[in-house]
């Protein structure tokens, strides 16, 4: 994983950046899924991401978020967050 806590913009105080990473279909490339990281508390965010970092812990692990790729984002661009009947709900 690259440190991005060098980056000017990702790693500033002012400006939180976070890592997503997520799964695509391998025909298609419509996204099926966010994995989110589980057992890391004060590491994630809370749109599911990493916080950026130096360094992370040597093993990772994730879970699936299915995605709904049709609400990812309302007609202004922001993110759409999953309702609070959603797992993946954080």
């Amino acid at each position: 994983m690259p440190d991005l806590s060098q980056d000017p913009l990702a790693g500033a105080p002012d400006h939180a950046g976070e890592i997503q990473i997520w799964a695509s279909d391998k025909t298609t490339d419509r996204l099926i899924a966010q994995l989110i990281p589980v057992g890391l508390g004060l590491m994630t965010t809370r749109m599911g991401g990493l916080k950026i970092l130096s360094e992370y812990p040597s093993e990772l692990m994730f879970a699936p978020c299915l995605a709904n790729p049709a609400t990812l984002h309302d007609r202004v661009g922001f993110a759409v967050r999953p309702g609070s009947s959603d797992q993946c709900d954080r």
